[in-house]
C-alpha cells in the first residue's frame, strides 16, 4: 500500500507536494476511518478537493504513475512542463503562450491569470510563469483598471519567432545528445552527421515562424471556426 508520496518537477507541480494517508490521531472524531497496521495509523479513505485548476487531476496522475513504476510497468510519468528540464516542454509552453496571446488579443474581458487558466485548462500559477516570460520579452504588459493584461506589440506586428524566443530565451530548437560512445562507429560520427541536418531544420523553422504573426494565427482560427460552423 502506498502510504505517502511526494513529487517535485512533475506534471503541473514544480515545487514539492506531499500526499499522505497517515491519520492525525489528535482528531478522534473520525476514528472509524482509521486502519491500524503495525506502527501506522492509516486513513481508509481520503478526499482530494480544491478549486478548478488547482492540480487535483495532476496529483491523481502522479499517484497512478508511481503505482505503475512500482509494478514495473510503463509509466506516463513526465517532468514538469513549465521548467527547462523537459524535452517535451517546447511544444507545450510555446502553444500555451500562443493561446494566451490570442485570448488577450481577442477578448473584451479584463484579462487575469485566473481567466487565462480557465481557457487554457491549467493552473493559474503556471500561467503566471509564462506571463512573466512574455513580460520580460516586452510582448505584454499589465495595466491598472479594466484592461488588465494587454499586448505591448500589435498582433499584426508580433511575429511568432519573437514569441518563441520570448518563452525560450536561451533554448536551442533541436538538441544532439552528448553521451555517445566515441569507441562505437555510430557514436563517433552521429553528431557530425546530424549537425547540418539539425541546423537546416532550425533555420527553416525560424524562417517559418518569422513569416507568421499573431494576427495571421488569429485569422486562421476564424477560418477554421467558420468552416466548422458550416457542418
Amino acid at each position: 500500500m502506498i502510504i505517502e508520496i511526494s513529487a517535485k518537477n512533475c506534471y503541473a507541480f514544480e515545487d514539492t507536494i506531499i500526499f499522505s494517508m497517515k491519520a492525525d490521531m489528535r482528531n478522534k472524531k473520525f476514528g472509524a476511518n482509521v486502519h491500524k497496521e503495525n506502527n501506522f495509523n492509516i486513513l481508509k479513505t481520503a478526499v482530494i478537493y480544491g478549486p478548478n485548476n488547482s492540480g487535483k487531476t495532476c496529483l491523481i496522475k502522479c499517484i497512478r504513475a508511481i503505482k505503475e513504476v512500482l509494478l514495473n510497468r510503463k509509466s506516463d510519468l513526465m517532468p514538469n512542463i513549465f521548467t527547462n528540464n523537459n524535452i517535451k516542454d517546447m511544444d507545450t509552453k510555446f502553444s500555451i503562450a500562443l493561446h494566451i496571446l490570442t485570448y488577450i488579443a481577442e477578448t473584451n474581458n479584463t484579462v487575469t491569470s485566473e481567466l487565462l487558466a480557465k481557457s487554457v485548462g491549467t493552473n493559474a500559477s503556471h500561467i503566471r510563469k509564462i506571463l512573466a516570460l512574455l513580460k520580460d520579452a516586452d510582448i505584454i504588459e499589465s495595466q491598472q483598471g479594466k484592461k488588465g493584461i494587454v499586448l505591448k506589440i500589435k498582433a499584426n506586428e508580433l511575429s511568432l519567432d519573437k514569441i518563441y524566443f520570448g518563452v525560450y530565451p536561451e533554448k536551442e530548437l533541436l538538441h544532439i545528445h552528448d553521451t555517445a560512445n566515441q569507441d562505437c562507429p555510430v557514436g563517433a560520427t552521429i553528431k557530425e552527421a546530424l549537425l547540418p541536418i539539425f541546423e537546416e531544420s532550425e533555420r527553416q523553422l525560424i524562417l517559418n515562424l518569422k513569416s507568421k504573426t499573431l494576427k495571421s494565427l488569429i485569422e486562421d482560427m476564424y477560418k477554421i471556426h467558420n468552416m466548422k460552423s458550416k457542418y
